[in-house]
């Protein structure tokens, strides 16, 4: 049986509203990587949008050049201008933040006629598309919650999942419940990259008719524990059979 206090925080993210924010970065003075973000999780993470899914628009043949976009993502450090880690929500503090794990980026190639209907697209074009969709499926998106227990660890996984241009996403981001081992954050975050191989989904937006593609590659990437305020003070009660 779990921790009464990881259930409570189960039901409540179950019905949380969906919070999430389009951020464009490749068409203005402060340039950063990738073109555009859409930031994702639920609303009772502080205040912090949890994880993004990545876009990045390229001409023609440009598959390549979008890969290593997704690379410079997980390399950076944050800056003053962009932010470039995972916010992972915590109920318990921890020790020793931020940490680099090895995260999983599922890179898919998609034409830019499927995101903007302009078989060479523009800028302004992409990013509206962009934030059209983010709009139009976050409220539509499905959400679904579980609880793993690992090494004395109590995750919550929330997920959504939605259409995206043709292909299935889903965002999956570990809301950690109980600490009983009273493990540093580098040590959680080792165990969660181990067992559960978190992951970021990249859309390369190409010009043209780019040959269809779909790869996995991983990057040592940032993670960021923000706790959740008020957490503690959510109360479970279980619902008896009649």
């Amino acid at each position: 049986m779990y921790k009464p206090e990881t259930l409570a925080l189960r039901d409540t993210l179950a019905n949380a509203a969906i919070k999430h924010e389009t951020e464009r970065r490749g068409f203005n003075t402060r340039k950063g990587v990738p073109d555009a973000l859409v930031w994702v999780g639920p609303d009772i993470a502080g205040g912090h949008h949890c994880v993004p899914v990545l876009f990045e628009l390229e001409s023609i043949g440009g598959y390549h050049a979008a890969k290593d976009d997704v690379q410079k993502f997980a390399s950076r450090k944050d800056d003053q201008n962009h932010r470039y880690h995972l916010a992972w929500p915590t109920q318990t503090q921890f020790t020793g933040d931020p940490v680099t794990i090895n995260i999983q980026y599922q890179i898919l190639a998609v034409p830019s006629a499927s995101v903007t209907g302009e078989y060479i697209a523009t800028e302004e074009s992409f990013y509206d598309a962009v934030d059209t969709w983010a709009t139009r499926r976050m409220k539509g998106a499905k959400i679904l919650t579980s609880i793993s227990s690992y090494c004395g660890i109590e995750v919550i996984w929330w997920q959504l999942t939605t259409r995206a241009f043709g292909f299935s996403l889903a965002v999956s981001i570990p809301i950690i419940s109980s600490n009983e081992a009273s493990l540093s954050s580098t040590e959680v975050a080792r165990v969660i990259e181990q067992r559960a191989r978190p992951s970021v989904t990249m859309f390369a937006v190409i010009d043209g008719r780019p040959v269809p593609r779909e790869e996995l590659r991983v990057y040592p990437t940032t993670v960021r524990f923000n706790q959740i305020p008020g957490s503690h003070q959510l109360s479970w009660t279980p619902t008896l059979k009649q």
